[in-house]
């Protein structure tokens, strides 16, 4: 409620009553705002950084990197503990860790491995334990799903095959 008093030539004083309605707001994120910030942040550093962070975290003992320059992509693998069922859906959400209590207390993990390796690649496929994705970053950007399927034998940590951009 506000009061408005005005003055007129002839110094009277006129009174005047509004109400009005107080907007409130709160904190929210723009997904398509965010994924194109995220796409201007990320460089082929990050999200190689960020494969060896996991691989690290996930208690690999061996990192494996294979380029193929004609075919411009990178396989990498690594013998950590790989995926289970809780790790896929947070790999696959911005800022969510599957990491256990001592990991985030300890290091901190952003939870950008996905994204980062998202603005990296035109596609890539993931292998782990007795499970596979395969992934069309344009279409998943996009609002698309991505299916974990059953694999077609058992892997010890993870494959990473990636198609990277031009």
């Amino acid at each position: 409620f506000v009061v408005l008093i005005t003055q007129t030539r002839r110094f009277r004083f006129i009174i005047h009553q509004r109400s009005y309605a107080m907007a409130g707001y709160k904190f929210e994120i723009s997904g398509e705002g965010m994924k194109r910030v995220l796409e201007d942040t990320f460089s082929v550093d990050t999200w190689l950084s960020e494969l060896a962070q996991n691989a690290q975290r996930a208690g690999a003992s061996r990192l494996e990197l294979k380029y193929n320059s004609q075919a411009h992509s990178l396989v990498v693998t690594d013998d950590g503990c790989g995926f289970d069922d809780d790790s896929w859906k947070a790999y696959f959400t911005v800022a969510s860790s599957g990491w256990d209590q001592s990991v985030m207390d300890s290091q901190k993990p952003f939870g950008i491995g996905c994204a980062s390796l998202l603005y990296a690649c035109t596609k890539f496929s993931i292998f782990s334990r007795s499970s596979k994705v395969a992934i069309s970053t344009a279409d998943f950007l996009s609002g698309g799903e991505v299916g974990v399927m059953p694999s077609d034998s058992f892997i010890k940590g993870s494959i990473f095959e990636i198609a990277l951009k031009d």
